[in-house]
């Protein structure tokens, strides 16, 4: 009786033994050992030699690396399931996955218009307002790469006039941008007051928030306020929504610092586009530019600063200097120059919206 026991023990020892041990496969030509019970998905994809396909942009470039077909693994000769148990002395190979080409996508894409500028002079208006295009546009779903576009609507060019004063007026606006700026906008206000010169500030909303006792004394001593939007953004470079931000910000700043509301608005750098004219036109903003630039934001220090501003200045000139974005003590010593050589020549001072105010119809 006990050596059948003991023989039943070592039997069982031994179909254990035989359980537990690996189990040898070839992978893509290489010996590997995998446990009992093992699967083809425990080989995992870092086995194999082969690779999955790639993501072909239309135009045949790579748009994402392994992003096509899986690759194709055959046990035994035969395509095998991840689920297969794999028993000692299979042959495992695998095949590369076939490349893919995205799928195309049609929409509809506005296409912008132009603007045409008529005229000289300082002042400007949008007469004909611009109305973009459409093109249907068919392009690669992934990659976005166009494959063909056909225009449905032609857009419609805005044109912008550009005009003087009316003839005989001899005039100017002198403006700065940037503040209110503490020392810097208070030390021009202090020139402006003591020559009786009005002035025009386009004040940043974010600077506005920073100074609004500054801001405040500029509406007391009589100046215009006018906005030069939020943040000094470049409208050109931003999206709609941020424009529509942008001008909307800059006048609610000055409306909850100052009690004024304007719809003055000087863009950064001056810059306009299809974009930026069309956003205006629906804010119901006057855009403003300038003719003449003291350059004053080089430093070149007062004196040409001042005949920068004389030697340009015409009737109906709109002149840009700076009271903000830093230390603006050389405009601050070339204004009592400019307002002198001009007074000796005759021009009287005035607001933007004052000179806007005496234009004339263009020719």
């Amino acid at each position: 009786m006990a050596g059948a026991i003991v023989i039943l023990l070592v039997l069982a020892l031994t179909a254990g033994w035989a359980a537990s041990r690996p189990s040898t496969v070839t992978v893509d030509g290489v010996s590997r050992e995998v446990s009992n019970g093992a699967t083809v998905r425990t080989l995992g994809p870092g086995t194999y030699r082969s690779s999955a396909g790639d993501m072909l942009a239309v135009d045949g470039t790579v748009t994402r690396v392994r992003g096509g077909q899986p690759i194709q693994v055959l046990r035994n000769g035969h395509p095998a399931t991840p689920d297969e148990l794999l028993h000692s002395g299979d042959v495992i190979v695998s095949r590369p996955g076939a490349d893919l080409r995205e799928s195309l996508e049609t929409t509809e894409v506005s296409v912008p218009f132009a603007i045409s500028y008529l005229g000289k002079g300082s002042l400007i208006e949008e007469r004909v307002p611009g109305v973009p295009g459409v093109r249907l546009v068919t392009r690669g779903a992934l990659s976005g790469v166009e494959v063909s576009s056909t225009v449905l609507i032609q857009p419609n060019d805005a044109v912008v006039q550009r005009f003087h004063p009316r003839a005989g007026t001899k005039v100017v606006a002198l403006t700065f941008d940037d503040g209110p700026w503490p020392k810097s906008t208070e030390a021009i206000l202090d020139v402006l007051k003591r020559e009786q010169v009005p002035g025009t500030f386009f004040m940043l909303g974010v600077r506005v928030k920073k100074a609004p006792a500054v801001a405040r004394r500029v509406v007391a001593e009589g100046h215009q306020v006018a906005n030069h939007t939020l943040g000094h953004r470049l409208l050109t470079k931003e999206k709609p929504k941020e424009i529509k931000h942008q001008i909307r910000g800059g006048a609610a700043a000055i409306k909850k610092y100052t009690g004024v509301s304007t719809r003055w608005l000087r863009p950064p750098y001056g810059g306009m586009n299809a974009k930026s004219w069309k956003v205006a036109r629906v804010e119901k903003v006057h855009v403003v530019i300038w003719d003449v630039d003291s350059k004053d934001w080089t430093k070149p220090g007062a004196q040409k600063i001042a005949s920068n501003v004389v030697r340009h200045a015409k009737p109906g000139s709109i002149i840009l200097m700076h009271d903000g974005g830093g230390d603006r003590s050389q405009t601050v010593k070339a204004l009592p120059t400019i307002i002198k050589k001009l007074r000796a020549k005759g021009y009287l001072f005035v607001t933007v919206e004052e000179l806007y105010a005496v234009k004339r119809a263009p020719k």
